[in-house]
């Protein structure tokens, strides 16, 4: 199997391959961050503009990481 489609790095002392925890934590905080700025835009402003912006990068990011390979998702 290519390394494209495949999940994990091989990590010493591991016999299965693993992913970086820290990453994906980091990864998630700042999706979180972004989509609570667009929500509290919507809130105060009613602007949507950024919301759909941000809906496009978690999309593609959340897609990329479940089809194709953690380590190519953007943030």
């Amino acid at each position: 199997m290519s390394n494209l489609f495949r999940f994990g790095e091989n990590v010493e002392g591991y016999d299965i391959p693993v992913l970086n925890e820290r990453e994906i934590r980091a990864a998630a905080g700042l999706l979180f961050l972004a989509t609570y700025t667009a929500v509290m835009l919507i809130t105060f402003r009613e602007n949507y503009v950024m919301f759909k912006y941000v809906i496009t990068l978690f999309l593609a990011d959340f897609m990329i990481r479940v089809l194709v390979n953690p380590r190519y998702a953007p943030p």
